[in-house]
């Protein structure tokens, strides 16, 4: 996770990542199917079985503090290709999933978080509490459900906790979003 190796030297640019002069985070950010950069091919590494590992981080906690990391492991296979077609398959797919999270998202861009929240209780069996600590801005939220669907929605004026009831919906995992007119915070939630 420190993109060093067994040994202790770090992985650097170039051929294996193992011996080089830059020191890097990642290897093979080049592209195979054009063959642009450093790339597995350009190293010399045959096509194989590849095991890969999600991190994030460091990260710093303080009480109370809550953190939501988002992933998506994307799959694609080109069964009337070879590896390379599916690499461009893999992209389209990419492509395709944060194209979803935006659109889910009710924006045309990721916007960094400029104000934090705490959402209690969660799991919730009726209703969650919401604290932004904003007193003096207009909050307006969104529930989605996993297939991206608004199933609820509402306005708090210049109130810096509130409460929302959720007593309609199943039971499951749900995705409320909060908006300040600046920025979007999104917090998945789950009704028992």
């Amino acid at each position: 996770m420190k993109s060093i190796w067994r040994d202790g030297t770090p992985l650097t640019f170039g051929g294996t990542g193992h011996g080089g002069e830059i020191p890097v985070s990642y290897a093979f950010p080049g592209n195979p199917v054009t063959n642009e950069g450093w790339t597995e091919k350009s190293a010399g590494i045959l096509p194989g079985n590849k095991r890969g590992l999600v991190t994030t981080g460091p990260i710093t906690f303080l009480s109370g503090d809550t953190l939501t990391l988002d992933f998506a492991l994307v799959f694609a296979r080109d069964y009337e290709g070879d590896n390379l077609s599916s690499v461009t398959l893999l992209k389209e797919r990419i492509q395709q999933v944060k194209d979803f999270y935006i659109e889910s998202l009710g924006v045309s861009e990721v916007i960094p978080e400029t104000f934090s929240i705490k959402v209690f209780p969660n799991p919730f069996e009726d209703e969650v509490v919401v604290e932004t600590g904003l007193r003096h801005e207009t909050i307006t939220w969104t529930v989605y459900d996993l297939m991206g669907k608004a199933v609820a929605h509402g306005q708090q004026f210049n109130q810096p906790s509130f409460g929302i009831n959720l007593k309609s919906l199943n039971k499951g995992i749900y995705f409320l979003s909060l908006n300040n007119g600046k920025s979007v915070v999104t917090r998945k939630v789950i009704k028992i």
